[in-house]
């Protein structure tokens, strides 16, 4: 593959942030990570109605099929988890691959954020 600027893989990063996530959720499903007492994890979204990125607050991250995804909202907009467990599943997106997350500065900031909700920080493969 021709990489001239020499961009990280972010693939090992994905994968341990999938892990830590899938292990944390348990059975719940999913990891609530909507907490003003915590640090905040953030995602930036193309809105298509202007065009522009707007930064989100995650509220609630999970491992489906798989595959890492998030629920994402205003940071005011407080999610309980009745809300993430009754949310529609279109609320759901996907952390990499999505059309309008944009996955770098999302995946670091969950990467940096997530030891917090996890009690432990999580042990990474080197």
């Amino acid at each position: 593959m021709n990489n001239p600027f020499h961009i990280p893989n972010l693939n090992p990063l994905y994968e341990e942030v999938k892990a830590a996530v899938l292990k944390a959720q348990g059975t719940d499903e999913f990891l609530l990570v909507d907490d003003d007492q915590r640090d905040t994890i953030w995602t930036m979204v193309f809105e298509n109605d202007d065009e522009e990125y707007r930064e989100y607050q995650i509220k609630a991250l999970r491992v489906k099929n798989d595959i890492l995804e998030c629920i994402y909202d205003l940071p005011h907009n407080w999610w309980t988890v009745k809300d993430v467990e009754t949310a529609d599943e279109l609320r759901w997106s996907q952390v990499r691959y999505d059309d309008y997350i944009y996955f770098v500065p999302t995946i670091f900031s969950i990467a940096e954020n997530l030891p917090d909700y996890l009690g432990d920080e999580p042990t990474m493969n080197n």
